[in-house]
């Protein structure tokens, strides 16, 4: 990407969301969104919102100081999700990174279920006693409930649109998302 080009596309531009490249791309995936953001920090124009995709292996797991990514069995070139977001933390932009799990076309729910949104950790439920576990068991754990994070593409989209304002509840956060069925919360037991 011409990084004049891209200075370019935001002049006088309210947001950015960057979309482009994939973390299996390696090092011109890390590039790609390096020229991006520098070119959000230089346009003087560019009101300075930015979202960027990342993955749920970027969210903290709930009762460790661990994620995803930094477990063993996950992909190693989900590591430049992580190259990514240390990047964001250098920058004075007003920045979230959004951490789906898989994105699918659209998902048919046998109950009522409502979109479940967090900051900083996974957006499902995690045992306390997980903080027992090693970080193989971690990894096993999280793998056999990977389906859990299933979001539909739209959903993504709306909740990035949805907080596009600066200085919102996103600010500097990474976030997750998952569907919880209404059925369990009604329940109290979907928490």
């Amino acid at each position: 990407m011409d990084p004049v080009s891209v200075g370019e596309a935001l002049a006088h531009q309210d947001a950015a969301i960057i979309a482009a490249g994939h973390a299996g791309q390696g090092e011109e995936f890390v590039r790609i969104v390096d020229n991006i953001i520098t070119q959000c920090e230089f346009q003087p124009s560019f009101s300075g919102r930015v979202w960027i995709m990342g993955g749920a292996g970027l969210l903290g797991i709930p009762y460790t100081d661990l994620i995803g990514n930094n477990l063993p069995g996950f992909p190693p070139e989900y590591k430049n999700h992580n190259r990514n977001i240390e990047r964001l933390q250098q920058t004075q932009l007003d920045w979230s990174i959004m951490c789906p799990g898989t994105m699918i076309d659209s998902i048919e729910h046998p109950d009522p279920v409502h979109l479940h949104v967090t900051t900083e950790t996974l957006p499902i439920p995690i045992p306390e006693m997980i903080k027992e576990y090693s970080e193989a068991d971690i990894a096993r754990h999280l793998f056999s409930r990977l389906q859990e994070l299933d979001v539909a593409y739209d959903d993504v989209a709306k909740c990035m649109l949805d907080h596009i304002e600066l200085g919102g509840s996103f600010k500097r956060k990474r976030v997750g998302l998952a569907y919880q069925s209404d059925i369990l919360v009604h329940r109290g037991e979907g928490r």
